[in-house]
């Protein structure tokens, strides 16, 4: 008997480890997951539709490189690794009884009270320190909310470049 046992058990081993080894070799691999590039919708902060420059006042963005003046786009030379740096807004002719946001591509930068000649700095991070082309948008709202009608809307841009 003490056979049998043993053979019964070698028997039962061999037909399990078989059993997993046919199961294992003849899964069938399927994939449902999208190949294809999808692109990240990025929510601004700043009202859609605004297209045009309208209201008074003009804005002008400086860097070491120069100005935006007469459509100009001034430069910034940084590191690749760059964390913070500083570029510099001009106002002129700007209703100082609304508050201004400032945007820096479509996302909300600072909020400033800009009047009839008003120099201020923006604090460019993150995304606003990747190479290439930025838009600075002021917009003055009828209510000083965000939500408010857009009454006064000013453009301007830089360009980051690494050394």
């Amino acid at each position: 008997m003490k056979i049998n046992k043993k053979i019964i058990t070698l028997a039962l081993c061999t037909m399990l480890s078989m059993s997993l080894i046919g199961c294992s070799n003849t899964k069938e691999v399927t994939s449902t997951e999208d190949t294809s590039k999808k692109e990240t919708v990025i929510k601004k902060d700043i009202p859609e539709g605004l297209s045009e420059e309208l209201g008074n006042g003009t804005i002008i963005v400086s860097t070491a490189g120069g100005t935006s003046e007469d459509g100009n786009i001034p430069v910034v030379f940084a590191e690749e690794d760059l964390v913070l740096e500083q570029i510099g807004l001009d106002a002129e002719d700007f209703d100082g009884s609304k508050l201004s946001y400032i945007y820096i591509d479509g996302m909300n930068n600072t909020k400033e009270q800009l009047g009839e000649m008003t120099q201020t700095t923006l604090t460019l991070d993150g995304d606003a320190l990747n190479k290439g082309t930025h838009k600075v948008e002021v917009v003055q709202y009828d209510n000083d909310e965000a939500t408010g009608k857009a009454i006064t809307y000013k453009t301007a841009s830089y360009e980051i470049k690494t050394k």
